[in-house]
C-alpha cells in the first residue's frame, strides 16, 4: 500500500506541480517574434517522461528501506554518504524536469530529498527494531511539536502583523 501510495503521489505531484510549472515556463518563452508550435507527440513524450520519472523517483524511500532490510546498507552509511545522494537526486531531478531553469529543478529535487531522508529514518527504525531497541518517540514528538509551533507562530505573525493573507494556490501566503 505504501509503494502504491508513493507512486500515485509522485504522479499527482508531477501532474499538479512539476509539469504545470514547467509548461508555464516553456510557454512563457514565446514573444512577438516567436510562436509556440506544440506538437502533440512531443507534448505526450514530455508528459510521460515527467509523470513516470517523478512517480518512480517518489519510490525512493522504499528502495532505501529495502536496501537496509536486505542488509546492503545501514542508516549510518546512508547519512555519511548523503552528499552523494543529494548529488544523485539533483541530477535525476534535472533529467526528469523538461526545462533547464533552476526553479523547476528545485520543485522536484526538494521533495525527493525529503523522501530520501524519510527512507533513511525508516531504515533507522528498522535497525533499532532488529537490535531490540526502541525509538524515543516522546522526545521526537516534543521536538516536532515545538518546530510546528514555531512555524505556526511565524505564519500567525505574518498574517497579523505584516498583512499577509492565505490564497488557494502556491505560494498559499501572499501580501
Amino acid at each position: 500500500l505504501i509503494t502504491a501510495g508513493l507512486f500515485i503521489a509522485g504522479g499527482f505531484f508531477a501532474y499538479y506541480v512539476a509539469f504545470k510549472h514547467a509548461l508555464v515556463f516553456l510557454l512563457s518563452l514565446s514573444g512577438e517574434d516567436i510562436k509556440n508550435q506544440i506538437e502533440i507527440g512531443k507534448y505526450f513524450d514530455t508528459f510521460l517522461t515527467v509523470m513516470l520519472g517523478s512517480s518512480l523517483l517518489f519510490l525512493m524511500p522504499i528502495a532505501v528501506f529495502f536496501s537496509t532490510l536486505l542488509r546492503l546498507t545501514t542508516p549510518g552509511f546512508l547519512m555519511r554518504h548523503s552528499r552523494y545522494a543529494v548529488l544523485a537526486i539533483v541530477t535525476l531531478a534535472a533529467v526528469v524536469t523538461p526545462t533547464p531553469d533552476p526553479i523547476n529543478l528545485a520543485i522536484l529535487a526538494v521533495p525527493l530529498l525529503l523522501l530520501y531522508f524519510l527512507g533513511v529514518f525508516g531504515s533507522y527504525l528498522l535497525v533499532l527494531n532488529r537490535e531490540g531497541q526502541e525509538f524515543p518517540w516522546k522526545a521526537f514528538f516534543i521536538w516536532f511539536l515545538s518546530a510546528l509551533a514555531v512555524v505556526g507562530a511565524v505564519v500567525a505573525w505574518m498574517v497579523n502583523r505584516d498583512q499577509f493573507h492565505f490564497i488557494n494556490h502556491w505560494p498559499f501566503l501572499t501580501q
